[in-house]
C-alpha cells in the first residue's frame, strides 16, 4: 500500500507552479478510482487542494503514480461465489489534521465481489472513536439497503439477512443493545435507524479484528 505523508492546506511549501497539471493527473487518479479502490483515499485527499495545490501537493501525487508503475498487476477480479451481501464498516478516527474530523470508509461485497465501495470525510467532529464507527456503520448499511434495493428491481432477490462486519466491539454492542442510548443520543436520530434492522433480525453486525 502506497504511504503518504499528512496533507494540509496551510503547508510551508511553495504553490505548485502549474494548477492545470495537477488538476488533470488528479482527474486522471478518480477515473482509475473505478478499478483500483486502493487508490481512493488519496485521490480524496488530493482533491481537497485542486485550488490551492503546493509543492509538497505534487510531490505525494508523484508518489501514488510511481506506486501504480510498481503495482500495474492490480485490479479488480470477479468470480463465481454465494449470492450473500456483506459489507466490511472501519472508520480512522479524527484523521484530519486540519479540522479533526473522521474518515468513513466500506466496500460491499457479493458474494466475492466487490461491487460498491465509498471512502469519505464525515461531516461532523465525532467525541470519541465508538461515535465514528458509529456513524461509518450506519452510512454502510444506507449503501448497503441501496444495493438489496437495486438487485431485487433487475429480478435478484437477496432472500438473508444482510451481514455487517466491524472492527469496534462497542459500536457492535451499540448497534444492538438500547441500553446505550445515552452514550449516543447526540448522533443524528436517522443513524439510528440500523438499530431497528438489527432488532427486526434483517441485519447482522459482526466484530471482525483489526487485523484480519
Amino acid at each position: 500500500m502506497v504511504s503518504t505523508p499528512k496533507l494540509v492546506a496551510s503547508d510551508s511549501s511553495p504553490p505548485f507552479a502549474d494548477g492545470h497539471l495537477y488538476r488533470s493527473v488528479v482527474g486522471m487518479l478518480q477515473y482509475l478510482c473505478i478499478t483500483r479502490p486502493d487508490l481512493s483515499f488519496y485521490v480524496k485527499k488530493f482533491n481537497q487542494y485542486m485550488n490551492s495545490s503546493s509543492e509538497t501537493h505534487w510531490k505525494a501525487v508523484k508518489r501514488v503514480l510511481r506506486y501504480l508503475i510498481g503495482n500495474m498487476e492490480h485490479g479488480l477480479y470477479f468470480s463465481k461465489g454465494q449470492f450473500l451481501l456483506v459489507c466490511y464498516s472501519d472508520a480512522d478516527w479524527a484523521s484530519s489534521v486540519e479540522d479533526r474530523r473522521s474518515t468513513t470508509g466500506h466496500v460491499i461485497y457479493l458474494g466475492s465481489n466487490p461491487v460498491a465501495r465509498c471512502s469519505k470525510k464525515q461531516e461532523v467532529v465525532s467525541q470519541s472513536s465508538s461515535e465514528t464507527e458509529y456513524r461509518s456503520l450506519a452510512n454502510c448499511v444506507l449503501e448497503l439497503l441501496w444495493v438489496k434495493q437495486l438487485l431485487g428491481e433487475v429480478g435478484m432477490l437477496v432472500v438473508q439477512s444482510l451481514v455487517v462486519w466491524c472492527d469496534n466491539k462497542s459500536t457492535v454492542s451499540m448497534a444492538a443493545n438500547p441500553t446505550h442510548h445515552a452514550r449516543v443520543k447526540h448522533v443524528k436520530i436517522n443513524h439510528h435507524f440500523m438499530r431497528e434492522k438489527v432488532l427486526h433480525g434483517s441485519l447482522q453486525v459482526n466484530f471482525v479484528p483489526l487485523a484480519n
